[in-house]
């Protein structure tokens, strides 16, 4: 099977189910692919990429665990990989911040008690002004989180600082949305437990 940074964690496991031992062998974060319910809910939502962002490591080093089961890495999709540059772009949003308008939450703690956050995150987007800028403290880059939040007009950026701790920046793109969180409803149960267990 040919795999890229885009195919689905399902799609590994259902071509070769030792895709999971492979994968929960690069982090921690990914022991809980071994569960049955919640590798139904995560796997056909996250992909190669997704699953690298997550787990704080590099696609190459997915590719290499899947290529010693016999998948076959699209070598299109590889080379653009392994071209791009290293240097991340910081976005103007982030450069034209006011310090005195981050809105900052730490769920490290949350997290390390085995607390889902989601609900308190959106608790805070609900209160916050419109200009501010909410920036997230965690271990990993929240990936299903940004995913929701795009679809709500977000943009973000994500810097990991020299000690792992992950910074996440999340901004409404447009003020007009600024009552999108009035009806705004917890998503479906899969989409946070992907940001719930993944940690």
């Amino acid at each position: 099977m040919k795999i890229s940074e885009h195919t689905r964690i399902s799609e590994l496991i259902k071509a070769n189910p030792a895709s999971i031992d492979a994968i929960s062998s690069i982090n921690k974060h990914f022991e809980k692919l071994r569960n049955p319910i919640l590798r139904r809910v995560v796997a056909p939502r996250v992909c190669i990429a997704d699953a690298a962002k997550i787990g704080g490591c590099s696609v190459d080093l997915f590719f290499k665990k899947l290529e010693d089961l016999g998948f076959e890495v699209d070598n299109k999709v590889a080379v653009a990989k392994s071209t791009e540059s290293a240097i991340q772009t910081i976005p103007d949003f982030v450069k034209k911040i006011d310090a005195a308008k981050i809105t900052e939450l730490d769920v490290r703690t949350d997290l390390a008690s085995g607390n889902d956050p989601f609900q308190k995150i959106m608790a805070v987007l609900k209160q916050m002004p419109v200009e501010n800028t909410l920036l997230i403290i965690n271990t990993f880059e929240p990936v299903p989180l940004i995913n929701i939040l795009n679809k709500k007009g977000f943009k973000h950026f994500t810097q990991i600082k020299p000690d792992g701790i992950v910074y996440t920046y999340l901004k409404q793109a447009n003020s007009k949305n600024v009552n999108s969180f009035e009806t705004f409803e917890k998503p479906s149960n899969s989409d946070v437990i992907i940001f719930e267990q993944l940690v």
